[in-house]
C-alpha cells in the first residue's frame, strides 16, 4: 500500500528504479534495473514531490510464481534496502505476521501489511507498518521527443507525389496553350481598363426609338458636316496603329547554303535564311505584321535534261503560285498572325502574342531533299505588310526577292583526312 492507501493486485510486484522507464525505443524492452523479474505491466516516470520516489521510475510486474487463487508473498527488490536483521528476529515478507524469539526486544517490519509482535514478554507489542514503494504512474507513458517524425513519415512521399502531380499539370496546361491564353486575356483587360480610364472606351450605342423620323440621305446639293468627319477621324486616330520605327528585312549575308553539309544523300537542303523585325506603339493589338510569298522552284536532277518542278506547302496547305501572293507560312501557322497562334522561336510578339508591341520573325525558304550533282533553279518574291486590323489600313509595306541557279558538289578537304562535306556552286 502507498501513502495515498493504494494497493497493488496481489500477482504485481512494484518496483522503482532510476530513470527512463522502461518499455519505450532503446530502452525496450525492460532497463538493467529490472533484470530477473516477471513480465513488464506499467512502468511511469513519478512527478509528485510528495511521493518518496519523485523523479525515479515505478514499474508494476507480474509476479511469475504467483498462486492463482492467493495473495503471494511480495519480492524484495534488487534496488530496495533495509537494515540487517538482528538475532533472534525473523522477517516476513508477505505473511500475516512475524514473530521474533527470544532476545532483543524489538521486532522486524513486515513488508506485506501484517502485524509485527515481539515473542518476549518485555517489550511486546504490535505496529503496523506499510510498503515503501511509491504508487504506480497515473500520467500517460510519453515516448522520447526524438521519435515524433515516426508518425508523420509518410507525409513526406505524399508531398514528393503532390510535387509530382503538380509538374505534371504544369507541364500539360503549357503543352496545352493555357497560360499564353490567360496572358493574351490578362493583356486585353489591362488595355480595356486604360482605356476605360482615359474615358475613350467605345460603348455600342442605343439603338433609336421607332418613333423617331428617320432623316433622309444627304443630296448632292446639301452642306456637308465637317464636324461629324473630324470626329470620326479623331476616333479612327486613337484606336489605329502606330508603328515604332521603320521595320526591316534583314537577308542572311551568307546567301543561299547547305543547311547540313554533312547529311546524306537525297536529304540536302538549301536554304536563304532572313529575319523580320517591326515595332509598335499606342495600341498595339491593332497592329499585325503580314508575309505573303509567290515563285517557283525547278530541280534538274543529275544524268537528266528535263526541269521538274516542285511544290512548296505554304500556310494553310496551299501550294506555292508562280503569279499570284498567297499567305506566307507552315501548314500549321502564317507568318504574323496574332489569334489563334502561339509564339514560336520563328513568329512571336512580345511580350504576349495578343498585345505585345514588338515582333520578331525568322524565315528559311528553299528547297529539301537534293541530292549531289543536281542543279537548282529558284525565284521567290515576298511581300511583308504591317497592318491595322482595327481600321484596315496598311501602315508599312515592302517588296524582296530571292534568286539563285547552281549546282550541289563536294567539297574535298585538302590534305585529304577521309571526310568530305557537300557545297552549292552558284552560277549566277
Amino acid at each position: 500500500m502507498d501513502k495515498d492507501g493504494i494497493v497493488p493486485p496481489p500477482d504485481i510486484v512494484e518496483h522503482v528504479h532510476p530513470l527512463p522507464v522502461c518499455g519505450f525505443g532503446a530502452h525496450s524492452p525492460h532497463a538493467p534495473h529490472c533484470a530477473g523479474l516477471g513480465r513488464l505491466v506499467a512502468c511511469g516516470q513519478v512527478v509528485d514531490p510528495q511521493h518518496p520516489a519523485y523523479g525515479n521510475a515505478l514499474c508494476w510486474h507480474r509476479r511469475p510464481d504467483a498462486p492463482a487463487g492467493g495473495a503471494p508473498p511480495l519480492a524484495a527488490t534488487p534496488d530496495a534496502t533495509s537494515p540487517p536483521a538482528t538475532a533472534g528476529t525473523t522477517a516476513s515478507a508477505g505473511g500475516p505476521t512475524a514473530t521474533s524469539g527470544p532476545g532483543s526486544g524489538t521486532g522486524s517490519a513486515a513488508g506485506g501489511g501484517g502485524d509485527v509482535s515481539s515473542g518476549n514478554g518485555d517489550g511486546a507489542g504490535a505496529v503496523s507498518s506499510t510498503p515503501s514503494t511509491p504508487l504506480p504512474p497515473t500520467d500517460p507513458l510519453t515516448e522520447p521527443d526524438w521519435c515524433w517524425w515516426l508518425k508523420y513519415f509518410w507525409l513526406v512521399p505524399l508531398l514528393l507525389l503532390m510535387l509530382v502531380l503538380l509538374g505534371l499539370l504544369y507541364k500539360l496546361l503549357k503543352w496545352l496553350g493555357i497560360f499564353g491564353l490567360l496572358k493574351e486575356l490578362v493583356a486585353a483587360l489591362w488595355e480595356l481598363l486604360k482605356e476605360f480610364l482615359r474615358g475613350r472606351l467605345r460603348t455600342v450605342p442605343d439603338p433609336p426609338p421607332q418613333t423617331e423620323p428617320v432623316q433622309p440621305p444627304p443630296t448632292e446639293d446639301a452642306p456637308h458636316d465637317s464636324t461629324d468627319d473630324a470626329e470620326e477621324d479623331e476616333e479612327e486616330r486613337e484606336h489605329a496603329c502606330e508603328l515604332n520605327g521603320e521595320p526591316s528585312i534583314t537577308l542572311h549575308p551568307a546567301g543561299w547554303v547547305i543547311a547540313a553539309p554533312d547529311c546524306l544523300p537525297g536529304m540536302i537542303h538549301l536554304v536563304h535564311a532572313f529575319e523580320m523585325a517591326a515595332g509598335f506603339r499606342g495600341h498595339c493589338h491593332c497592329c499585325e505584321y503580314s508575309q505573303e510569298i509567290k515563285g517557283e522552284i525547278h530541280v534538274r536532277r543529275r544524268g537528266r535534261e528535263q526541269w521538274e518542278k516542285l511544290d512548296m506547302v505554304i500556310a494553310g496547305g496551299a501550294l506555292l503560285d508562280a503569279n499570284e501572293y498567297r499567305l506566307d507560312g507552315k501548314p500549321g501557322f502564317a507568318y504574323g498572325r496574332r489569334n489563334g497562334q502561339k509564339n514560336i522561336r520563328e513568329d512571336s510578339y512580345l511580350p504576349v502574342r495578343g498585345s505585345g508591341c514588338r515582333y520578331r520573325g525568322e524565315d528559311l525558304p528553299g528547297v529539301r531533299d537534293l541530292s549531289l550533282g543536281d542543279t537548282v533553279r529558284i525565284r521567290l518574291m515576298f511581300r511583308g505588310r504591317v497592318i491595322d486590323r482595327c481600321t484596315g489600313l496598311i501602315k508599312w509595306e515592302k517588296e524582296w526577292t530571292l534568286r539563285t541557279r547552281g549546282q550541289i558538289d563536294l567539297d574535298m578537304h585538302f590534305p585529304y583526312t577521309g571526310t568530305s562535306t557537300y557545297t552549292y556552286k552558284k552560277q549566277y
